[in-house]
């Protein structure tokens, strides 16, 4: 057992060697000196041995443990514990796994990591500009390979994108958690490296503050954990869909909420065209309205509704700690002649819900 000082003057870091040599496995443990009963103390152990499926801290008392290579990094800072770890799992199959956590060290609660989405980084326009130019092309043929070689749809979508900044480049790069790993060989896979100069118009004032003024490159764990909790209240309250009306007609939709939630304006376009529609309309308990206009006059209206149960013409919106919703919509002529469905193969939001 390792004994590793860190930055509390009452808690510290030990590192419980599991099992020695390569392939050996390590797990972090608290330990409160000052106080052996300090209950948030032991809430977080005990979060940590069922992190790891663990009987025992002792190596001796653990039986079949599952990993190898497992390996650790720690910091605790006020009263907030940190640890990320990485190594291989042995489930089903084998399975690489890397994760962060944080701890309240005064309720022993495990806090809730909020990241910043990456459309939050744009303006509305901004962000359909950015897929339009860098990304909807290619990621499109990566996804039909994908599809031939794996005979089956992936799990992720064209908008699920993971984003870093280094050396004033934004890379932006698809989620590698697409297919189980019995496929992986056949994942899609795109990033791309973008000059900061080039994509800053296409940022919102948001994007910008988080990027530069608040110096996101340089700060990770708990300095990106509390830069974080500062800023995602500063997050406009923007929605982005995509979908095909009446099964045919691609298109793509901003949505920006008032302050208050009720009122919504934006735009759509069809994809083989690109001429931005305005909408504006309202909202009331997870139904949407809204009026499309040309030159001011009334050209179609949509209905959006996410307040129903699960069925077949829904898309299932995951809402983190609110639960999943259920989207369906409908598009209608202004006279109402024509009301057709719409299937929604992806919705993205900021912080609406």
């Amino acid at each position: 057992m390792l004994s590793i000082s860190v930055a509390s003057a009452q808690v510290t870091v030990e590192k419980v060697i599991l099992e020695q040599g390569e392939g050996g496995s390590k797990t972090p443990r608290l330990v409160d000196k000052t106080n052996a009963n300090n209950q948030a103390v032991e809430k977080i152990n005990l979060a940590i041995l069922d992190r790891f499926m663990l009987e025992s801290f002792n190596p001796e008392e653990v039986n079949d443990l599952r990993w190898s290579y497992l390996d650790f990094e720690s910091d605790i800072q006020g009263d907030i514990f940190f640890f990320k770890f990485g190594g291989e799992y042995y489930g089903a199959y084998p399975n690489y796994v890397q994760q962060s956590f944080f701890f309240d060290l005064n309720s022993g609660e495990e806090l809730s990591y909020k990241s910043i989405p990456f459309q939050a980084l744009f303006s509305p326009e901004g962000y359909l500009a950015f897929l339009n130019r860098y990304w909807m092309k290619d990621i499109k043929t990566q996804f039909d390979e994908a599809i031939e070689c794996s005979d089956t749809e992936p799990y992720c979508s064209y908008y699920d994108i993971t984003y870093g900044i280094r050396n004033n480049r934004l890379r932006a790069s698809l989620t590698d958690d697409c297919y189980p790993r019995v496929i992986r060989a056949c994942a899609p896979g795109y990033d791309v490296r973008v000059e900061l100069d080039s994509i800053e118009n296409y940022l919102s004032p948001f994007g910008k503050e988080y990027i530069f003024s608040e110096d996101y490159p340089t700060k990770m764990g708990i300095a990106r954990f509390l830069l974080n909790k500062e800023m995602y209240p500063k997050i406009s309250h923007h929605m982005y869909l995509f979908g095909k009306i009446d099964g045919k007609y691609a298109f793509s939709m901003a949505l920006t909420f008032s302050p208050t939630g009720k009122e919504v304006s934006g735009f759509y376009y069809y994809d083989r065209k690109q001429q931005k529609i305005t909408l504006k309309g309202t909202e009331g308990d997870r139904v949407l309205d809204l009026v499309e206009t040309v030159d001011g006059q009334k050209t179609g209206s949509f209905q959006l509704d996410w307040n129903g149960g699960y069925s077949n013409d829904r898309l299932m919106i995951i809402a983190g700690d609110d639960g999943n919703y259920f989207l369906k919509g409908s598009w209608s002529s202004p006279d109402g002649a024509q009301n057709l469905p719409i299937v929604f193969t992806e919705v993205k939001f900021n912080n609406y819900f």
